[in-house]
Order: structure tokens, then sequence, then C-alpha cells
């Protein structure tokens, strides 16, 4: 820089002014310069925070250059992409709200991680979708539990072999307890209950005969009568 050039000079030929003039001169560009490249050092900064969507962050460096370097052009542009990042995660934050409440968490953590992956101002609706869909999860996963047991309490009512209702009564067993949800449980006793009852099925009837009647008796050979004795009656042959 010019700066110790002309302080030398001075310090020669201390009578002459201009070069305190220029010496005054040249200290008054150096403080410009320095401005301005402080003034950028701040604006790369705050677009820098910008970029991950870290709006306090960015708010409080800008606040900060408008103290300190108030005339500096830069602000301006700097405040009005701040307020333009300020709409988008307003609404980002409005639609993630959105999907969670309406059952759709997966979107929610999708639409945040794709878009606002560092942004802090998600941190908490990122963790209310995943909680929201981890419960989603346990929900299925209950459905599909009471579902098996039902399904095996139906199987289990027609069964007549006692070995398969033993299987039977297993299955639900290990299912509840894998759940460890309350109603599985309660629901796995009662099918425990109904394993030991067998329900025979009742004996077939034959349809009813009809009364058996006797058998007629054979019929009798006829008898030829038998001729009359002549003589042991005392009739003869001339008496006609």
């Amino acid at each position: 820089t010019l700066g110790p050039q002309i302080r030398n000079l001075r310090a020669r030929e201390p009578n002459v002014a201009v070069w305190q003039e220029l010496e005054q001169a040249i200290a008054g560009l150096e403080l410009q310069f320095h401005i301005q490249a402080q003034s950028e050092l701040l604006g790369k900064q705050v677009r820098g925070s910008l970029r991950v969507w870290d709006l306090e962050q960015a708010g409080s460096l800008l606040a900060g250059g408008k103290t300190q370097f108030s005339d500096q052009p830069i602000w301006p542009a700097l405040e009005k992409e701040l307020v333009q990042c300020q709409t988008v995660i307003t609404e980002a934050l409005d639609r993630v709200s959105a999907l969670t409440a309406g059952g759709n968490p997966t979107e929610a953590i999708q639409l945040i991680e794709r878009q606002f992956p560092q942004a802090p101002a998600f941190a908490g609706p990122l963790a209310n979708a995943r909680r929201a869909l981890e419960e989603q999860k346990q929900a299925e996963k209950r459905r599909l539990t009471l579902a098996q047991l039902a399904e095996i309490e139906r199987r289990l009512q027609p069964e007549p072999r006692q070995k398969k209702r033993r299987e039977l009564g297993r299955d639900a067993r290990r299912i509840a307890a894998e759940s460890g949800d309350p109603e599985a449980v309660a629901l796995a006793s009662r099918i425990a209950e109904k394993v030991e009852i067998v329900q025979e099925p009742p004996p077939a009837r034959s349809p009813q005969s009809p009364p058996r009647l006797p058998s007629p008796a054979p019929p009798q050979p006829a008898v030829a009568p038998r001729p009359l004795p002549w003589k042991s009656i005392g009739i003869g042959a001339g008496a006609f």
C-alpha cells in the first residue's frame, strides 16, 4: 500500500502539506476498503446460513453487519433474501404439520430430509413425524396380531383333533407373547381355555324303520276228504 511510503516522505519533509493530505486520503481509502471487505465477508456468512435454512443465525449476522457498517449497499439485498427464506420455511412447516396430522408421516419426513435436512426449524416437526410413523407401525402390527389370533380362534371351533387344537393353542400363546399387547394376551388365554373342549359331533341317527309285521303263515296243503267207512256204519251195498 501507499501509506508507509507517504509516511516516510512526510517524515523527511514535514513542512510539505501535500504529504499530510495524501496520508489522510489514503487512510480513508484503506478504511473504506476494510469496511467493504468486512461487509462482503458478513454477506457470505449470512448467505451460508440461509443455504442451510438457519434463519436465526442469518438474522443475527445481518443485524450485526448493519450495526457496524450501516451504509453498505449489501444489506437490503440480504434482508430481502432472508424474508423470502422465512416465507418458504413457514409454508413448508405448515405442509409438514398437515401431513403428520393427516396420517402421512412418511411423506412429511421425506419432505424435510429432501429439502431441509439441516434446518433447525424442522428439528421438532421431524421428531413429531418420526414418532407418528412409529405409532402407525405399532398400530398396524397390533392389528395384524389380533387378526392372527382371531383366525386361530375361528379354526379352533370346528377342529375335532386334539393334537391340532393344542398346536393352535401354542401358536396363539407364541403370537401373544411376541406382541406383548394386553388384548392379544387376553385373547390367547381365551383360546387356551377352548383348546381342551372338543366338540364331538352327535352320532348320526339312522332313519326310523317302520315296525315289522309278523310274516303270514305259509298256506297249508289241501287235505283230500277221507272216504267214509261204510262197513263201520252198518250200511251195505244192498241197502240201495
